[in-house]
């Protein structure tokens, strides 16, 4: 799921929190509602994450080192760490995997 599906699976259960007249339904709703604009707001700062803290996926991570890898489609996946294992080349990693760029772990949370 990308950050589009999931505003729209937002604005949706935002939506079923209100009747016709657009008033909360319940106090609970009304809860709900802004937790889900709390969700939202979180999804804004995701998407601003500035591009310094990406690496290009020709680069490969310092060992043992945890990071998150992203997509071309913007799916973010991880955390993983890099080992030496003495088998698998990065660049094997990289096509086995797809992912086109990379960050390590404690950057992106810093956010």
């Amino acid at each position: 799921m990308n950050i589009q599906q999931l505003r729209s699976q937002i604005a949706a259960l935002q939506d079923a929190t209100m009747d016709e007249s657009k008033n909360f339904r319940t106090a609970y709703d009304e809860g709900k509602f802004d937790a889900l604009s709390a969700v939202d707001a979180l999804l804004d700062s995701l998407q601003e994450e500035p591009e310094s803290i990406w690496h290009d996926a020709k680069e490969p991570p310092e060992m043992y080192r945890k990071y998150f890898a992203r997509y071309s489609d913007g799916r973010i996946n991880g955390s993983w760490e890099r080992h030496d294992d003495g088998f698998i080349p990065w660049k094997d990693v990289v096509k086995e995997h797809g992912f086109t760029h990379w960050c390590y772990t404690e950057d992106l949370l810093k956010l």
